[in-house]
């Protein structure tokens, strides 16, 4: 997904109703609050606004069309909230995609001053290197890893 269509739905959740919103009367609404009501069922608080109304669709035999517009009810409720908590999850896992893949350049990039200063000196010192050589040899192979040498895909 690219940053410009994160950027995308988070407006669009910017700009909706904000949340959290609630499934009412058995699914026929999504409000942005619940009614609140004394013991005696006398409205005490605000009174919730609706958001969405639901209309029973059909369900092809997977369930009652009363049941199913609870089911979407639910879900669209949700979403007022689920979907900034993932926009927010995909963000933070990418900068940290970020973060290891600028760990890793260094590493190579250190590697291979590690080889040149290995080059000058004895062959028995060459064995460190060799298994340092095969230590990134062995992440390339396992995943796409980008180096100064270009991009490497071998999944």
């Amino acid at each position: 997904m690219t940053a410009e269509q994160i950027a995308e739905i988070r407006a669009r959740c910017d700009a909706a109703t904000q949340g959290p919103w609630y499934s009412v009367s058995d699914g026929l609404y999504i409000h942005d609050r619940l009614t609140e009501y004394d013991e005696n069922g006398i409205r005490t608080g605000k009174t919730a606004n609706s958001v969405a109304e639901i209309h029973n669709y059909p369900t092809y035999g997977k369930s009652s069309p009363r049941l199913n517009r609870v089911y979407n009810a639910e879900f669209i409720a949700h979403t007022r909230q689920d979907i900034p908590a993932l926009l927010d999850a995909l963000e933070a896992a990418e900068a940290g995609a970020q973060t290891l893949q600028i760990a890793l350049d260094e590493s190579v990039k250190l590697l291979a001053h590690e080889e040149e200063l290995l080059n000058m000196h004895d062959g028995g010192r060459r064995m460190i290197f060799k298994t340092s050589e095969e230590w990134i040899a062995r992440l390339v192979e396992v995943g796409k890893i980008k180096t100064d040498a270009g991009e490497k895909d071998t999944r």
